[in-house]
């Protein structure tokens, strides 16, 4: 059987037999030339001596042994041999009773073993191909191994072998002794659970695996562990890098707090711009404050311009628990007198106990506002860095307490404005609606005093009737302002008492019949056949009657149509009028119930009113734990509704 060739090579495949049979390297040799195209050439020595002259001589890239030799016999035949041939690939040619040397021979480092008188010219080719293969196979993998083994003691890199299924380290390099602080022999043998905390529980992560080291001196460092399987000597190991990523992880850290430093402080500048109440702004910015230092109470106390405490409570915030609070009051004094002096921040050690405070003066304008104070356990202490952004928080809060300041001062001026606007409305209502009655009973009593008119009894009695009327429009009106000078003081006084609603409307609907007659408007009541009881000051609801009605009349055409009904329920009664009038714009549905208030149109610049009517109304149904409301539509007619709590039917 012929062999298919293997590819030309340009170094001829040096062969050295060392064999004492002449003939049978004659065939040895025959049949490498037959069945071999490889070139190659076989010399020959015929003793043990011969051949380690010639191997010392020339350079071979295989030996064929014969163990059986004149000058060597058996094993000590190989193991001669072997000393000097160095990486040369050794096949043993045996004879039958020699078959147990040739295994011990390639149990200790030969490559092959042949049998005499079974070579055949395809094995003997296939063995010297394979042991040549074989000998370049285990040198690149001895010069792969000199490598890392180069690599693993000169490298900078923390280096470790550990096996996998102990966790035992096998081998460092001169880096871990150096990082780790262990002298190798007392390194090797400690397992990674030794080293990690916490204990590391699989040393294959699919990510590296972040962890903390703990060394010689005992120091912890934060670490990450690259892994990769690796074969040593037959056996599977783990390949660690220990990454020493401490710095990075302060470095990190510190970036990681100045960032939440500036998310604080745009925070807070955003609650400033935003938020109305001043406590709830201090409170958030304490929160945030606490956060940012991992210390165990905050507060801040607001001062007056030259520093000295004002009455008011100190906004304290705990983060941790509320059993530090007896902290929080010689804090307070000690810091404040601290930064009354320095007018810079101030950290005082050891105050309370086992603490340290820190205040940092709120400042806006130039001027210090107050302080907020920091108190927690010594081992949080305050940094150079911390003290910065506490200083910017610090103005921030002082903002905010100036903000409130001029805010305060501005709703104080601007109440003041409204007082006095709503002062000259007043006036301006009042004194034209006391114009026209005042007016009318002037010229009625002038007329009925003048001596050059005789005027008949009927005339005089018209004239004193008028006189009459202008005198209860008066009336209305100034108990309109007493009214609502007591509601807005809460002193309207109610007579509660169950009523029935029913025939109170229809006595005040026919009271009011002379009054809608010039205008002609029908007025009709909308009552269910069940009576509407409800706890209340009869009295002050025929007034809301009364002020609702008479507003429909004036402001409803001629002709129309008034409805004063009424339903009720288990809890409430409800009453609505509704007219056929001019209606009310959308935007003025709440207005309408504001003193002085009148919708600006050309018909309520006709009729007159000082805008009282209808925020008396709202304040005696509320008064009575109701509510008033109205609904309307331009040119269609408005209706006005209110509820009345329940009474007993």
């Amino acid at each position: 059987m012929h062999m298919s060739s293997e590819p030309a090579r340009n170094n001829t495949i040096r062969i050295l037999m060392i064999e004492d049979d002449a003939e049978y390297v004659s065939l040895i040799r025959a049949l490498l030339r037959v069945m071999w195209d490889t070139p190659s050439t076989l010399e020959h020595a015929g003793t043990l001596a011969q051949g380690l002259e010639l191997l010392h001589s020339g350079r071979f890239d295989v030996v064929l042994l014969d163990l059986t030799l004149p000058d060597c016999y058996g094993f000590e035949t190989f193991t001669t041999l072997r000393a000097r041939a160095g990486q040369i690939p050794v096949i043993v040619l045996t004879g039958t009773s020699d078959r147990v040397l040739a295994l011990r021979a390639v149990r200790e480092g030969a490559q092959d073993y042949l049998v005499k008188g079974q070579v055949e010219g395809d094995l003997l080719i296939r063995s010297i191909r394979y042991a040549i293969e074989r000998q370049r196979a285990d040198k690149a993998l001895r010069e792969s191994e000199e490598r890392y083994r180069c690599l693993f003691n000169t490298t900078h890199l923390v280096m470790l072998l550990v096996d996998p299924h102990t966790q035992e380290i096998v081998d460092a390099n001169p880096a871990a002794i150096s990082f780790y602080g262990y002298p190798h022999e007392d390194l090797i043998g400690k397992t990674m659970a030794d080293l990690s905390l916490p204990p590391v529980q699989h040393l294959t992560p699919p990510h590296p695996l972040h962890s903390r080291h703990v060394l010689a001196n005992g120091e912890a460092r934060e670490v990450e562990v690259y892994t990769s399987p690796i074969l040593v000597n037959d056996k599977e190991l783990l390949y660690m890098i220990v990454h020493d990523v401490t710095e990075r992880k302060r470095v990190e850290e510190e970036l990681r707090q100045r960032n939440e430093a500036l998310v604080a402080l745009n925070t807070i500048a955003r609650m400033i711009g935003q938020a109305h109440d001043l406590n709830s702004v201090l409170r958030a910015i304490l929160e945030t404050v606490l956060k940012l230092t991992d210390q165990d109470i905050g507060w801040i106390k607001r001062l007056n311009n030259d520093g000295a405490g004002i009455e008011v409570e100190p906004v304290v915030c705990y983060r941790y628990t509320r059993s530090a609070q007896e902290r929080v009051g010689p804090c307070i004094e000690r810091l404040t007198a601290a930064i009354a002096r320095l007018e810079e921040p101030a950290v005082l050690r050891d105050l309370c106990g086992n603490a340290t405070c820190v205040g940092i003066p709120l400042q806006a304008g130039g001027r210090i506002l107050g302080i907020l104070g920091l108190c927690g356990s010594s081992t949080g202490t305050i940094g150079a860095e911390e003290l910065q952004i506490l200083t910017a928080i610090g103005h921030q809060a002082g903002i905010a307490i100036e903000n409130d300041r001029l805010a305060r001062e501005a709703a104080e001026l601007e109440v003041l404005q409204e007082i006095d606007r709503l002062r000259s409305e007043l006036i301006a209502n009042i004194s034209h609606e006391l114009r026209t009655p005042l007016g009318l009973i002037k010229v009625f009593c002038t007329t009925l005093l003048r001596e050059d008119i005789a005027l008949d009894p009927v005339t005089q009695r018209e004239l004193l009737h008028d006189i009459d009327e202008e005198t209860e429009r008066l009336e209305r009106i100034v108990d309109n302002l007493l009214d609502l000078s007591r509601i807005e003081d809460g002193r309207l006084q109610l007579q509660k008492q169950p009523t029935n609603l029913n025939p109170l409307i229809e006595e005040v609907v026919k009271d009011m019949a002379p009054e809608a007659q010039p205008t002609l408007h029908r007025i009709i009541c909308d009552l269910p056949s069940t009576p509407l009881v409800a706890i209340v000051d009869p009295r002050r609801i025929e007034q809301v009657l009364r002020n609702l009605i008479s507003n429909a009349i004036k402001y409803s055409p001629q002709g129309g149509e008034i409805v004063i009904g009424g339903r009720g329920d288990n809890t409430q009664i409800l009453v609505w009028v509704r007219d056929q009038g001019i209606g009310i714009p959308q935007e003025d549905l709440e207005r309408i119930f504001e003193r002085f208030y009148r919708v600006p149109n050309e018909v309520t610049s006709r009729v007159g009113g000082a805008g009282l009517g209808l925020a008396v109304c709202r304040g005696i149904v509320e008064a009575h734990g109701g509510r008033i409301w109205a609904e309307s539509t331009l040119h269609k007619g408005s209706t006005f509704y209110f509820t009345l709590p329940r009474g007993i039917p």
